[in-house]
This record gives structure tokens, C-alpha cells and sequence, in this order.
């Protein structure tokens, strides 16, 4: 079993940094829970201020800052080790901030087969996985267009998205693991 493992927002929680640019922006204090759009720069009107480009370089520049989304995500993610190949694919190919990346991803122990990264934008679908652990909405929405098998990881901007064909919600790491266990029976 092949598994692209999504870096942003299912490893790494990135909204408390991304709502602090945000906030040195524009000045309105926001959390997490008020990023209802995955399109996070023109939900809030800043994409005219900051490129996409910038705003991702900035959060990983703060790599520091960032928490993981669970508690003992490196064990959890050896757990999805033991079953299969786990490559962590992240959209930061040509960013400085690749770097930022790994160093995060070493501080707190992740282990992967390999680091991928893709062009902003890029299809992860079109890879070559059998099942995808993502949080982006409209990864979701292709992954049901096209029959892909893809695990939503739970965050405020997907709740839209229903599960629907091979498309299952999860909550952590550890619910990927059961579905991926069940699944394999």
C-alpha cells in the first residue's frame, strides 16, 4: 500500500501561524475555527496584499511556532508505517521554505519513506498512491469524481465536504490506521 500523507494542516498545524500573518495584515484577531474557506487568502480579502508564494513562506519561515496536529504524531505515523509506504507530499517544490519543512518534520521525530514536494496547485491526485490522507475540500471533491480512495482529515474549511464513494472523514491519524486495518481485511 502506497500513501501520500498530506504535511499541512494533517501533520503540521499551521492555522495558529497562518491566523497570526493574517492578523499582522489586516488587524482583525482571528483562530482557527474561522478559516471556513480553504482559499484562506481571499476568504479574509488579503490575497491582493500577499501572494500565495509569500504567505507560505512566511508561515514556514516561523517553522518553530508550528504544533503538531495530535499528540505523538511520530508514533502515529510509524503506525501507518507498518502498512505500507508513507510518503509525506507537501505543495512547497521551488519555496525556500522546503527546508523548513524538514526540520520540522525532524524535530518531532516523523518518520516517512519520502519527502515529496509538488508545485503549488499541482493535481495530488494524478500521483501514484492507492489512498490519500488530505484536508484540502477540493482534493476531497476530485477524489469522488475520480473514485480515488482519500481519508479527509477534519479541519473547519472541510466540513462541507460529505463522505461520499471512497471518501471517509477522520478525525486523527489513528482513525486512518482502523479504516486503512478494516480495509485490508
Amino acid at each position: 500500500m502506497k500513501i501520500c500523507l498530506d504535511m499541512d494542516s494533517v501533520l503540521a498545524d499551521i492555522a495558529p501561524v497562518e491566523c497570526q500573518i493574517i492578523e499582522e495584515i489586516t488587524g482583525k484577531r482571528i483562530g482557527k475555527i474561522h478559516i471556513k474557506d480553504w482559499d484562506v487568502l481571499e476568504y479574509f480579502g488579503i490575497d491582493k496584499k500577499i501572494s500565495y508564494l509569500k504567505f507560505w513562506e512566511e508561515v514556514w519561515n516561523r517553522w518553530t511556532d508550528i504544533h503538531p496536529e495530535e499528540e505523538y504524531i511520530g508514533g502515529k505515523v510509524g503506525e501507518l508505517m507498518v502498512l505500507g509506504q508513507v510518503d509525506v507530499v507537501t505543495a512547497s517544490k521551488g519555496y525556500t521554505s522546503e527546508e523548513n519543512r524538514k526540520k520540522w518534520l525532524a524535530k518531532y521525530h516523523i518518520p516517512y519513506s519520502q519527502f515529496m514536494a509538488t508545485p503549488y496547485g499541482e493535481d495530488k491526485l494524478s500521483l501514484d498512491y492507492n489512498i490519500w490522507i488530505d484536508d484540502s475540500p477540493h482534493n476531497a471533491e476530485a477524489a469522488i469524481r475520480a473514485n480515488k480512495s482519500l481519508l479527509l482529515y477534519t479541519q473547519p474549511w472541510n466540513v462541507h465536504v460529505m463522505e461520499e464513494g471512497k471518501v471517509k472523514r477522520i478525525f486523527s491519524l489513528s482513525d486512518a490506521r482502523r479504516l486503512l486495518l478494516e480495509n485490508n481485511k
